[in-house]
C-alpha cells in the first residue's frame, strides 16, 4: 500500500486490525531515527511471536537470535536471518492464522527490509497475510535508493486523497467555520490530503478560513503540514519542546526519556503535547501522531538544542547493549571531526558487519570516515565503507566511496589496494574502457614495488575488458598478469583463471579448459578464504561455458560449502585481494614502499 504523506494509509491498517478478529495481528513502524539499527524493525516485528523460536532449525534459530541481539552473536548471513523470520511466522500461523502489517517500511533499516520482501515472496502456502506500506515520494519512488528491493510479488493499492464529498465532510467535522469556496480551495490545494485537511484549518486565520481575506498561495502539503506542526509547538512550553525533541530524536520508552530530560534538567511533560495531538503514549512508549510530526518536532529546535539532545540519549544509552544507537548519537551531536566519536562509528559499524548488516555498516563507515581526524584512519575507513556497501548489495555507492579512498591514497601500494577493491565493485555495475586504463597504471605503479599486487591489478583490468566486449586487450592483459605472478599465491591464481576465461571467451575452449585444470589443481586453490572462492566461482562459470556442467558443479558446490564453513557467504564476491596477497609477496620477496608501511583493510 502506498501514498503520500497524511493520505490515510496508518488509519487504514487501524481498520483492518479493529475488524480482523481471531486473527493474530503483528505489526511494526519503520522509523527514520532508527535506520541504521540493523534489524530494530525485525524485532519490533517478531517480538510477540518470539515464543516459537524453539520451532526452527537450529542454525535458524541462532542466526535470528544473534540478529535480534537476543542470543549470542553468530556468524551466517542475512539468507539464513531471512529464512528464520519466515519459518518463525510460519510457526506462528500454524497455531493461528497471522496479518503482518509494516507501516512507513520506507524507513526500516535496510536488514529488516530484506527480511520482509523474502518473506512476501514466500507466503503461498502458510496462512499469512502481509500489509507493507510506503510513503510514495513525488517523484514516485518509495523504498529507500540503498534497498533495492525489487517489487513486491503482490499487488500495489494506492491511497489517494479524498473524493470532494469526503473531503468536505472531513472539514466540516474540525468544527472550523469554513466558507464553501475556502473549503474548495483547500481541497484542491491539498490534493484531498486527509492529514492536511485536518490540521491546515487549525493553521489559518478566520478571516482566511471565512474567505475575507485571501489564502496562502500557493498552498502545498508539506509546507502546510510543517506550517501547522510549528504552530503547535509554539503552543508549549520550552520544557515540553525540549522533551518532544528528545522524543524526536530516537524512539524512546518513557524511562529513557526520563533519564534523558533529567541530564538536561527539564521539567516538562508531554501531556500538553498529547493534548495538542502531537504524540500518544501508551504502554511506557512515546508515539508521535504522524512521522512528519516527528520531522517538525526535530527540526523546529536550533542546532545547539539538537546536539544538547543527542548528547543526553547517548549519555542514557548502554555502551554495552546499545552500541549503535549511543554511536550515532554521538555523531549527531559532533561539532567538526572527532576521533572518539569516529571510533565509536568504526566500532559499531563492526558489529553491525558482524550480524551481516552491511547497509548499517557501510553508513557507520562512511560517517567515522567523514569524522576521522588523521587521514590514515579516514583512508582505511572509506575503504571499509566500500566495502560493506558492495556486501549491501549497492556496487555504486561502493563505487563512490572507493573513490574517496583513492582521493586520499598516499602512495601507489595504498592506491593499489583501493583500485582492487574498486574493480571488484565496478566489474559489473560500471564497467569501462576508462576503468580499464586506471586499472592498468595503478599496475605500472606498483610493477617495482609489489609485482603481485601488480599482477591483480591487470588481472582485474582483464577482467572489465571481458566485460566490455574488449577481447583482444583482455588476453594481452592477461598475459601480462601471468608474467607477474610468480609461481603462487592468490596473484597466481587471479591471472591464470583470467586468462583462462578469456582464452575460452575467444575460442580456444581446449587451451582454456587446461589452464583451468591448472588454477583448480594448484596448491594455492584448496584453501577456504574468501577470495579463493572467488577465483574457483570465475572457474566454475567458465566451465559451463565449455559445457563441463558435471564437473562446473563440482566446482560451485564446493566454494558454496566453503562459504557456509567460514560463515560468510556474502563476503565472497568482495574481500581485499591484497590481503591474502602479503603472504605471497613476502615469498616472492615483493619490495613495500619505502616510505610508508603497506595498508590492508
Amino acid at each position: 500500500m502506498e501514498g503520500e504523506a497524511g493520505a490515510g494509509k496508518t488509519s487504514l491498517l487501524d481498520y483492518v486490525s479493529a475488524h480482523a478478529r481471531d486473527l493474530q495481528i503483528l505489526r511494526a513502524q519503520g522509523a527514520e531515527c532508527e535506520q541504521d539499527l540493523p534489524f530494530a524493525g525485525l524485532a519490533d516485528l517478531l517480538g510477540p511471536v518470539l515464543g516459537y523460536m524453539e520451532a526452527l532449525p537450529g542454525p535458524q534459530r541462532m542466526a535470528l537470535a544473534s540478529a535480534l541481539a537476543i542470543g549470542p552473536a553468530v556468524p551466517g548471513d542475512l539468507f539464513t536471518v531471512c529464512a528464520a523470520t519466515l519459518s518463525l511466522l510460519a510457526a506462528a500461523a500454524a497455531a493461528r492464522p497471522v496479518v503482518v502489517m509494516v507501516d512507513d517500511a520506507h524507513w526500516l533499516d535496510v536488514a529488516s527490509a530484506r527480511a520482509v520482501e523474502f518473506t512476501a515472496r514466500r507466503l503461498g502456502r502458510y496462512a499469512i497475510g502481509l500489509i507493507v506500506v510506503l510513503r510514495r515520494t513525488p517523484s514516485g519512488a518509495s523504498w529507500p535508493a540503498y534497498h533495492r528491493p525489487g517489487t513486491l510479488p503482490a499487488g500495489t493499492m494506492l491511497v489517494v486523497g479524498l473524493g470532494e464529498s469526503a473531503a468536505r465532510q472531513l472539514l466540516a467535522d474540525t468544527g472550523h467555520g469554513i466558507a464553501p469556496a475556502v473549503a474548495q480551495r483547500l481541497i484542491e490545494g491539498t490534493g484531498g490530503n486527509p492529514l492536511a485537511l485536518i490540521e491546515l484549518p487549525a493553521a489559518l486565520t478566520q478571516p482566511q478560513l471565512s474567505g475575507l481575506t485571501l489564502l496562502p498561495e500557493p498552498l502545498p502539503v508539506s509546507a502546510a503540514l510543517r506550517q501547522a506542526f510549528a504552530l503547535r509547538l509554539d503552543a508549549l512550553d520550552d520544557d515540553t519542546r525540549r522533551t518532544l525533541l528528545l522524543a524526536a530524536a530516537a524512539v524512546v520508552d518513557l524511562g529513557t526519556l526520563r533519564r534523558a530530560s533529567a541530564l538536561l534538567s527539564l521539567a516538562g511533560d508531554l501531556t500538553a503535547a498529547e493534548h495538542a495531538s502531537l504524540v500518544r503514549v501508551h504502554d511506557g512508549q512515546v508515539e508521535f501522531t504522524h512521522p512528519l510530526v516527528r520531522s517538525a518536532c526535530y527540526y523546529a529546535a536550533g542546532p545547539d538544542d539538537r546536539r544538547a539532545a543527542h548528547h543526553a540519549l547517548a549519555a542514557v544509552s548502554d555502551p554495552e547493549r546499545q552500541p549503535i544507537r549511543r554511536a550515532w548519537h554521538l555523531a549527531a551531536a559532533a561539532v567538526g571531526a572527532d576521533e572518539d566519536v569516529a571510533g565509536s562509528l568504526e566500532q559499531a559499524a563492526r558489529v553491525a558487519r558482524g550480524r551481516n548488516a552491511f547497509g548499517a555498516a557501510s553508513r557507520a563507515y562512511q560517517r567515522a570516515a567523514e569524522l576521522s581526524v588523521d587521514e590514515d584512519s579516514r583512508l582505511s575507513r572509506w575503504v571499509a565503507a566500500g566495502q560493506a556497501a558492495h556486501l549491501s548489495g549497492d556496487p555504486e555507492g561502493a563505487i563512490r566511496m572507493l573513490r574517496r579512498a583513492l582521493d586520499l591514497a598516499p602512495d601507489p601500494l595504498t592506491r593499489a589496494d583501493a583500485e582492487i577493491l574498486l574493480a571488484r565493485a565496478a566489474v559489473y555495475a560500471a564497467p569501462s574502457i576508462e576503468l580499464v586504463r586506471e586499472l592498468t597504471d595503478a599496475a605500472d605503479a606498483v610493477r617495482t614495488l609489489d609485482a603481485a599486487r601488480a599482477a591483480v591489478l591487470l588481472a582485474s583490468a582483464s577482467d572489465v575488458c571481458r566485460v566490455v566486449g574488449q577481447l583482444g586487450l583482455a588476453a594481452e592483459t592477461a598475459r601480462q598478469a601471468v608474467r607477474l605472478a610468480g609461481t603462487g599465491g592468490v596473484g597466481w591464481l587471479l591471472s591464470h583463471a583470467s586468462l583462462a576465461q578469456v582464452t575460452i571467451a575467444t575460442g580456444g575452449r581446449t587451451a582454456g579448459r587446461h589452464m583451468l585444470s591448472q588454477v583448480l589443481d594448484h596448491p594455492s586453490a584448496k584453501r577456504r578464504d574468501p577470495v579463493v572462492d572467488l577465483v574457483r566461482t570465475g572457474c566454475g562459470q567458465a566451465l559451463i561455458w565449455c559445457e563441463e556442467h558435471q564437473q562446473a558443479g563440482e566446482v560451485l558446490r564446493s566454494v558454496v560449502e566453503s562459504a557456509r564453513a567460514l560463515g560468510r557467504g556474502a563476503d565472497c564476491d568482495m574481500r581485499l585481494p591484497a590481503s591474502a596477497i602479503c603472504s605471497s609477496a613476502s615469498a616472492t620477496g615483493a619490495r613495500r614502499s619505502p616510505t610508508r608501511p603497506r595498508r590492508s583493510s
